[in-house]
């Protein structure tokens, strides 16, 4: 096994130089860089991660992911940062 397993977000970055850095506490730069973490992030079960990212307007009291879906993959088909 490699000591630098690839990010689950599918960026072909490791873990540490992707999403990692930013459940470190590093703030995402983009909307894109925070939707990889998260995805990165319920993968992983972070669940402190999600709480953090999550609005509150919409934000559960509380996140269980026991039964969570088995996250295989994220594709992003485009991204603009110049709303």
């Amino acid at each position: 096994m490699s000591d630098h397993p690839i990010c689950p977000c599918g960026s072909q970055a490791t873990y540490k130089e992707c999403c990692g850095q930013y459940h470190s506490g590093a703030p995402a730069p983009t909307p894109e860089a925070l939707m990889r973490s998260r995805f990165s992030a319920f993968v992983q079960n972070k669940t402190d991660y999600l709480m953090a990212t999550w609005h509150p307007s919409t934000r559960p009291e509380h996140l269980d992911l026991r039964d969570s879906p088995d996250w295989v993959g994220l594709s992003v088909l485009g991204s603009d940062t110049n709303g």
